[in-house]
């Protein structure tokens, strides 16, 4: 009897010791243990919505990372760089932009990330009637733009220009005396002319997604006129967390991001 007892509580022992060990190498595996790491991404307001689902499919692989999302025009999220700002993904909307930086050595790597197309949208709410791209010239039309160097200005010039072979040398002029509003980047421009406080403006087709596109009027743009809108993503060389931060580059980049930003309206 009482060699049972002491065989009993001999396995008790070893079971209770090898439960502990058990829990203990689990909870060291636990993702709550891993070290958290902060990426910091500095994007294109026209990203915002892609890139915010391509984060959370991200972050429920990887639950130890946090990421931090800076949108804003292109040429601002340039100057934050330039100014030092800790940065370890620029994504741009404009590839001269991202050129420019790259020239100064700051990306470890980047590649070209997608294209959009520039769209002419006029206002439901306005009371002046926009139907037609030479309205764009004519007395009284309140034309919104985004701020000097924002890429969506940068595009919406550029068609302006090309404009100026169906209408006529100085089109491009007269364009630009309408102009009431200059706005810091285009998801601004699309606001107010969804409000009706101005009657045109130039935005992404991929900002008209979903319900947006019912709130405005899409004037189609000549052949002659389209500009080539391209997306680059960049490492930064100063990022402190190189292989996370490649590990994000290398997702937004996969077959699954790629497929939201056409969800989104990219290509």
């Amino acid at each position: 009897m009482k060699g049972m007892k002491y065989m009993w509580w001999k396995y008790r022992k070893l079971f209770i010791l090898l439960s502990s060990l058990v829990m203990f190498i689990l909870s060291g595996c636990s993702p709550k243990n891993l070290d958290q790491v902060t990426l910091n991404v500095s994007a294109a307001s026209s990203l915002k919505e892609p890139l915010n689902e391509i984060i959370n499919m991200y972050n429920a692989q990887h639950p130890n990372a946090e990421i931090t999302l800076n949108f804003a025009g292109t040429n601002t999220l340039k100057m934050q760089i330039l100014e030092g700002a800790e940065v370890d993904l620029f994504l741009s909307a404009n590839k001269d932009i991202y050129e420019e930086l790259e020239g100064k050595g700051y990306f470890l790597k980047g590649q070209i990330l997608a294209h959009n197309d520039v769209v002419l949208i006029a206002s439901l709410e306005s009371q002046n009637t926009i139907n037609q791209i030479e309205d764009l010239a004519k007395e009284g039309c309140q034309l919104i733009l985004a701020e000097e160097g924002v890429p969506i200005s940068i595009y919406a010039k550029q068609i302006m220009e090309a404009l100026e072979l169906s209408y006529g040398e100085g089109f491009k002029e007269q364009c630009l005396q309408n102009v009431v509003s200059k706005e810091t980047n285009v998801k601004q421009v699309l606001t107010k002319i969804v409000l009706g406080e101005g009657d045109c403006g130039f935005v992404y087709n991929s900002d008209l997604m979903g319900e947006t596109r019912d709130k405005v009027r899409v004037l189609p743009l000549p052949e002659e006129a389209k500009v080539e809108t391209q997306y680059w993503i960049g490492q930064l060389r100063q990022t402190k967390h190189q292989e996370e931060a490649e590990q994000l580059y290398d997702f937004i980049l996969s077959e699954q991001g790629r497929q939201v930003m056409q969800k989104y309206g990219f290509r």
